[in-house]
């Protein structure tokens, strides 16, 4: 009885192998795809105040006027334009220790404050 349970057992871990072994390629395909995904760093608190203060000081909007973290940018209470973004940006650069491409900006990183700290996180892990 012990014998037929032990022959039992080899089979199974023969066919579990053998379908394993055609996951292999899948598996492997899924790896690279992880890999390959860029993961976008969420800002932390004091970034996202860091910001905060940049942008009232480039728009010289009073310091008790409130800003949320997903209040838009662009299209809302602001309506930046390019010279505004121009500014906020070199002022970013400046208060992070950042270096902004142009190539590396994009109207989305404009979204909104948790958009804009998104992308202050990824330029500094970047440098």
């Amino acid at each position: 009885m012990f014998i037929v349970r032990l022959i039992n057992a080899t089979r199974a871990s023969d066919r579990f192998r053998t379908k394993a072994a055609g996951l292999g390629p899948i598996i492997l395909s899924l790896k690279a795809q992880v890999r390959s995904v860029e993961f976008t760093r969420m800002p932390t608190h004091e970034t996202l105040c860091r910001i905060k203060d940049v942008i009232r000081r480039s728009l010289r909007i009073d310091a008790m006027a409130p800003m949320s973290d997903d209040m838009p940018l662009i299209g809302g209470e602001f309506e930046l334009d390019s010279l505004d973004i121009l500014l906020i940006v070199t002022e970013l650069e400046k208060e992070f220790g950042i270096r902004v491409k142009d190539a590396g900006m994009s109207r989305s990183v404009f979204t909104n404050i948790q958009t804009l700290g998104e992308f202050v996180e990824q330029m500094r892990l970047a440098a």
